[in-house]
């Protein structure tokens, strides 16, 4: 009888090796970023993406290290951070359900879906196959997103009429003054703050013009949204080409923050020799323009990184747990707000030496929401912490009593700082104070016919032009003009005067501009 032929050796496949859990923990910092649209600089994405994917790739190591079946054990931290990031929009859902306490559900929800994972039936190699896929297409779509989003900001930039019509020219043997932008974001004119707020700001513009500044009694905003004023403002253009590229019915935000951090005025305050100083906002980030000195800011999480923290339990163990105040006061969104505000108000004034003569860029979100100071500096009256503007008619009172404490707060600070700024420039500098937009207490951002145009495109807006001839300055002057008649006034340009225009446009559409025509007297 003939032998038996052997048999092939069973060949056994190499069991998957998870890389899921670095998929996502990238891909809810990355889609968070794509779905802004724009609406963060992408420098700003890199401590928190480093962050969230270094803590895991350390988490996979103990993993390994302490754990028989690796493959369950990542599954598990893949369901941790898919619950650990969806954790406000499980709220959203619970919320429009019942009246249940979100911390309880999503924790319930963790043990129930870790157990079925480390102890259910099933096969953990073709899991983890399905995964690693599934988190890499994720990663490469959200990648595509925030390159077609880069490309639309880099068109804008191409596509902003740069002003040929004039050059600055720096004064031989002349010494040049410190220009500060002060903007105050949302702050509105005396006679809104008035009729709507009750506020009579009259000891506030009466020191103003004791001290030589003209404040423009009908002055307007030429945008109702932070980016896209001072995107104009730094430009010295109406942002009207906008409504081509990226188009009037995108809400990609790219080009906005490409605008601001590469602006005309910059530019031309660099070619007459000046040093750029930014003190900026937790709004934006540090990087809203491009400059040589960064002032202000303490190690406490950037604007996208508290965005970030908002998606996730961070801000319920804010709410819950009593945390040293070093943690708070660099973690906790309002804290943040609140220390970033102070520092600003602190520092403004005091000169970096050797380095005028100085252009000084301030934003301060103040009296815009959020509402984290009382009229003392106190903690304010904190409705729904964030940025957003605008309310239900529910809620129109509190915004009311709230925005009125910090334009109380931000009035009982600013004589002293620009005290401050006068006592030590070398040569009376050029001033400018200024609200971006209006108010929100009658503001829709979805429905111009149904926001008060009047209330939202009033601004403060003030002037210091020392040794300026009379008249450069007018009761209805807008943004767009400011640094044509600064340029003009002590740098030897010749910027013709723009139309003073006022466009509001919706949060979803912010290109898509309707032109506001204030009545008669307003």
């Amino acid at each position: 009888m003939a032998a038996d032929k052997p048999q092939p050796a069973e060949i056994k496949s190499k069991p998957q090796v998870p890389v899921h859990p670095l998929f996502f923990a990238a891909h809810p910092v990355l889609f968070i970023y794509a779905k802004t649209e724009g609406g963060f600089m992408l420098g700003e994405m890199l401590r928190p993406l480093a962050i969230t994917v270094g803590l895991t790739v350390i988490a996979m190591g103990i993993l390994r290290a302490a754990g028989k079946n690796f493959q369950r054990a990542a599954l598990g931290l893949t369901v941790f951070l898919l619950l650990f990031f969806s954790y406000s929009r499980l709220g959203d859902g619970i919320h429009h359900l019942a009246n249940i306490n979100t911390s309880i559900v999503w924790a319930a929800a963790l043990i129930v879906l870790l157990l079925l994972v480390l102890k259910g039936r099933y096969n953990a190699d073709a899991a983890t196959g399905a995964l690693n896929f599934a988190g890499a297409v994720l990663v490469v779509v959200v990648l595509f997103q925030i390159h077609a989003s880069s490309m639309t900001g880099n068109r804008a930039i191409a596509a902003l009429p740069h002003q040929q019509e004039s050059k600055v020219i720096a004064p031989a043997g002349g010494q040049l003054p410190d220009v500060y932008y002060i903007i105050l974001d949302g702050y509105g004119r005396a006679d809104i703050l008035k009729d709507i707020f009750n506020e009579d700001v009259s000891d506030f513009n009466g020191y103003l013009a004791r001290k030589g500044f003209y404040v423009a009694p009908r002055a307007r905003s030429n945008y109702a949204q932070t980016m896209l004023s001072l995107s104009s403002s730094l430009n010295m253009e109406y942002l009207d080409f906008l409504d081509q590229s990226p188009g009037e019915n995108s809400r990609v935000r790219l080009p906005l923050f490409s605008l601001m951090r590469d602006s005309e005025v910059c530019r031309l305050f660099r070619s007459a020799g000046y040093t750029i100083v930014n003190f900026p906002s937790a709004f934006v980030g540090r990087r809203q323009i491009s400059a040589d000195i960064y002032v202000s800011g303490h190690g406490e999480a950037e604007s996208f990184e508290l965005l970030l923290a908002g998606t996730t339990p961070i801000r319920a163990v804010f709410a819950k747990v009593k945390l040293p105040k070093s943690i708070r006061r660099r973690l906790d969104p309002a804290e943040v707000d609140r220390n970033r505000t102070l520092a600003q108000l602190a520092d403004l004034g005091l000169k970096p030496e050797g380095h005028r003569p100085m252009f000084v860029f301030v934003h301060i979100m103040c009296p815009h929401p959020p509402f984290v100071f009382n009229r003392t500096g106190g903690k304010g009256l904190r409705m729904d912490w964030g940025f957003g503007d605008g309310v239900s008619s529910g809620q129109a009172g509190d915004y009311v009593a709230a925005y009125r404490e910090q334009v109380l707060f931000i009035n009982s600070r600013m004589p002293a700082i620009l005290d401050r700024i006068l006592k030590s420039s070398p040569r009376p500098p050029v001033i400018v104070i200024q609200g971006d937009h209006g108010p929100g207490s009658r503001l829709n951002f979805e429905d111009a016919s149904k926001t008060d145009l009047h209330e939202r495109m009033s601004i403060l807006n003030a002037y210091y032009l020392p040794g300026a001839p009379a008249g450069r300055v007018y009761p209805t002057i807008t943004p767009v003009n400011t640094f044509r008649v600064i340029f003009n006034t002590y740098l030897g340009a010749n910027f013709k005067l723009l139309p003073d225009n006022s466009f509001f446009s919706c949060w979803s559409t912010p290109y898509k501009f309707v032109h506001y025509l204030p009545a008669a007297g307003q």
